[in-house]
């Protein structure tokens, strides 16, 4: 029995090793004979629901965490797994009890988690093109992006993504350390177009005129003349610190114009805002494009 035992962790320590290497073919082959070999030990379930989840493919890895978790109750990592999983396959009831597991109290219903956890950054492209947004965050592992993404990102106001309630990073906003979040996948593109003028004007108060009829119009607003752009190594051993724009604003108070994006279903509205913008400050603006 203990010779079986030993064979068995060591073909786990092999599956391991095959997995760091990045040699998925291998890996995978290894834990599923762990599986067929120790159906009831829960470590060989338990990395394949996670090498799985590391490629965002949701049936594979909610399967493989509900058997870890039928062999370890315990193994909280299986919970998340399953609670990101589930909540991707729109499997709410699961999702909410996987989420009360972690320490939350939603009621036991099959209904969509829809609420207003507040505004969070998130990383969005985090492996090609990372790009930090503020998101409303509408249950633990969903948001609503609220700014503008650069064109490049492919990614618009208001769209839906799905993201790894763990941090991978903290910003640094008023003094105050706020986690930072991963975008895993999108789930519900956004009807939102994207468009950028420039303003010809350098004065702070005109922008946030313009801000604010945005805002009472339901018409995205981003100022793209401060915002920062945060990329770092993902071999870093700690999380890293972002700094919020905020610290740049001082870069741009003699500027004398500013690069602004709106986002809406229609370039009518957008023309409107800027137009009673206009009227109400007596300022200027120029090339109006939507990306």
């Amino acid at each position: 029995m203990q010779e079986n035992s030993n064979n068995i962790q060591l073909l786990l320590d092999e599956a391991l090793a095959y997995d760091r290497a990045g040699d998925s073919y291998n890996a995978v082959k290894l834990y599923k004979k762990l599986v067929r070999l120790a159906p009831d030990w829960s470590l060989p379930y338990h990395f394949l629901s996670l090498f799985y989840r590391q490629r965002n493919e949701w049936k594979p890895s909610f399967h493989y965490s509900q058997k870890a978790i039928e062999a370890n109750p315990e193994d909280k990592t299986a919970w998340h797994i399953l609670a990101t999983s589930a909540t991707a396959l729109r499997r709410w009831q699961t999702a909410r009890k996987a989420w009360n597991e972690l320490g939350f109290e939603f009621r036991k219903t099959d209904k969509i988690l829809n609420l207003d956890l507040g505004l969070i950054p998130i990383c969005i492209n985090p492996r090609t093109k990372p790009e930090i947004v503020w998101a409303r965050q509408i249950d633990p592992a969903r948001a609503q992006i609220e700014s503008i993404p650069q064109p490049s990102s492919e990614r618009r106001y208001k769209e839906i993504v799905l993201i790894d309630n763990q941090p991978i990073a903290h910003r640094n906003l008023r003094g105050k350390r706020v986690p930072i979040y991963e975008e895993l996948e999108t789930v519900r593109l956004s009807s939102y177009n994207t468009y950028a003028v420039i303003l010809e004007t350098g004065a702070k108060n005109y922008v946030d005129i313009l801000d604010k009829l945005c805002q009472d119009a339901e018409i995205g607003f981003d100022n793209w003349s401060k915002a920062t752009r945060q990329f770092w190594l993902r071999n870093e051993e700690v999380l890293p610190e972002f700094f919020g724009a905020e610290i740049f604003a001082k870069n741009q108070e003699n500027s004398n114009y500013q690069i602004v994006a709106l986002a809406s279903k229609s370039s009518l509205e957008v023309k409107e805002i800027l137009y009673a913008w206009k009227i109400i400050t007596l300022q200027s603006y120029r090339d109006l494009v939507r990306l």
